[in-house]
């Protein structure tokens, strides 16, 4: 087995144990120097063994879902400028759809401002928060996915089918080369019938999203009614050709 090849047993392995890792944590955990590392893993990416995120790597796995206490803490401050314009959007007396999206969880202190909401939700954090805050909560039962500490399968969509949601937030997987907004294989069927029970559907999700893909899409871009973002390209506006409204967020760096 040459050098190379060693190496590649070796990521693969680390990745199988952690999940996820830093890209800069995995070229000191082989002791290679970045340039070295980056082309394993332009090697390994197209022989579609794993996916590179924004400085992080994890083995490709169609059922794999990030944890979402590891998701919140990517991107902090656009997520929080993302959902402060989303939760605006809420009115009093109004049902709520809230997805799982670490954007949506970081924007939940924002219900503080409302009266007489009704959340609904499939996540067992958002359930737990809202809660605290003296909300009227419907939680979706069904099977639990512990990474993601939500709910899916067809007790929890059948839930979804007997309710009139005003308004729904939700997050996506990522937004490259997709005909729509995306989401993860296990969450497919639930949210395709969230968007049928909605009257508006706000997605969430900072410009990051459009250098992700995902292959599940739950919602065409013409059924979107409002999608909030940090700043996009040209490029990446036309990508996303049929969304009703597109606010780009401003946010201030800390």
């Amino acid at each position: 087995m040459s050098k190379k090849q060693e190496r590649h047993v070796q990521i693969r392995s680390l990745l199988s144990r952690n999940h996820k890792m830093k890209t800069v944590e995995l070229a000191k955990e082989l002791a290679v120097t970045p340039e070295t590392l980056r082309k394993d893993l332009d090697e390994l990416q197209r022989q579609g063994l794993l996916i590179r995120e924004h400085g992080s790597v994890r083995l490709y796995n169609a059922s794999y879902e990030t944890p979402v206490g590891v998701r919140q803490l990517d991107h902090v401050e656009e997520k929080r400028a993302i959902s402060y314009y989303a939760f605006k959007q809420i009115q009093d007396g109004q049902v709520v759809y809230l997805d799982s999206s670490s954007t949506v969880i970081l924007g939940l202190e924002n219900l503080l401002l409302k009266k007489d909401v009704t959340v609904v939700t499939n996540s067992l954090i958002i359930a737990q928060k809202c809660m605290q805050y003296d909300c009227d909560v419907l939680i979706a039962g069904g099977h639990v996915i512990k990474t993601g500490s939500r709910t899916y399968d067809y007790f929890a969509t059948s839930m979804i089918d007997s309710l009139c949601i005003d308004l729904a937030i939700i997050g996506s997987e990522g937004l490259k080369d997709a005909k729509g907004i995306t989401t993860s294989y296990s969450e497919l069927g639930f949210k395709k019938h969230v968007v049928q029970q909605a009257k508006k559907v706000l997605v969430v999700c900072d410009s990051s999203k459009f250098e992700q893909s995902s292959s599940y899409v739950f919602c065409k871009y013409d059924e979107v009614d409002l999608l909030v973002t940090t700043k996009l390209s040209d490029e990446q506006k036309m990508n996303i050709e049929g969304i009703q409204e597109i606010v780009e967020i401003e946010y201030v760096r800390k």
